[in-house]
């Protein structure tokens, strides 16, 4: 669990998948805003999911390895993978997982799927693209597919 401020302008809910936007000053305390697989900006530093509602200008936790309990996961069956979805939602199952151009966030795994009392193993991977492979360096992105 990680200490954390949210000054992100809004109040975030139990179980919002959060990145790291700032931090504060002499305290260190991480600040956190809710997480989008929209841009890089909001998705590469994706940290965990707050472990309960966190109101603006006020302090929480974030769960960044552990199980998150009481949380709806309906829609979801249990061992199904969970992403990142946008502005702050999560996305259930290997049938809904984000595509190009969305970034791909691995948030965790149901380990049980219920409407009120569910459960998140939580351990966020962010994907790469292709071009921040460590051994590769590419000039320019092509951004679409055009059949010869």
């Amino acid at each position: 669990y990680q200490d954390v401020r949210n000054q992100s302008g809004s109040a975030l809910s139990k179980a919002t998948p959060v990145y790291v936007s700032g931090s504060e000053g002499a305290s260190g305390k991480m600040l956190i805003s809710a997480a989008s697989n929209g841009a890089e900006s909001t998705s590469s530093k994706t940290m965990g999911i707050t472990t309960s509602a966190i109101a603006n200008n006020s302090n929480g936790q974030v769960i960044s390895e552990g199980i998150l309990e009481g949380i709806d996961t309906t829609g979801a069956a249990d061992g199904d993978p969970v992403w990142l979805g946008t502005n702050g939602n999560l996305i259930y199952g290997l049938a809904n997982k984000p595509v190009a151009p969305a970034h791909l966030v691995f948030i965790g795994i149901v380990t049980k799927a219920n409407g009120s009392t569910g459960e998140i193993f939580v351990k966020p991977q962010n994907g790469f693209e292709l071009n921040e492979i460590h051994n590769i360096l590419i000039q320019v992105l092509c951004r679409g597919y055009r059949p010869l």
